[in-house]
């Protein structure tokens, strides 16, 4: 009866220190709960900037291939411009050099035309 009158007086201490321990348990597993929705919350941040500094870096580069893209391109509209005026200045000089060539040829068909009345006055 010592032993049961004994654990009687140390009951309410075992149920004291037993609601204690399930206590401190359970604060362990809700701060564990918290730090591992701390943590999903931060990495799904991490992952949220970093998936959104990856589309402004996309981003970034189209707008600067659009914008080399433009360059060639006014780029190849210059050179094909030159091209042109080019072709058409020689087209020009070459319509000018046609033309001196036929007033040329003009000419010496007139002076085969004097050298020919001329060969026929010495001749007689």
């Amino acid at each position: 009866m010592a032993d049961r009158d004994e654990i009687l007086r140390q009951f309410p201490m075992v149920v004291v220190i037993g609601l204690a321990v399930w206590y401190a348990e359970k604060r362990v597993r809700e701060k564990e709960v918290r730090l591992e929705n701390r943590f999903d919350t931060q990495l799904a941040d991490l992952l949220k900037r970093a998936e959104d500094r990856e589309q402004q870096l996309h981003n970034r580069e189209d707008q600067l291939r659009a914008e080399v893209r433009k360059d060639r391109d006014a780029e190849i509209a210059r050179f094909l411009d030159a091209q042109k005026a080019l072709a058409g200045a020689n087209d020009k000089l070459l319509a000018a050099k046609d033309e001196q060539i036929a007033n040329l040829t003009k000419e010496v068909e007139g002076l085969t035309k004097q050298l020919a009345a001329l060969t026929k006055k010495l001749q007689g």
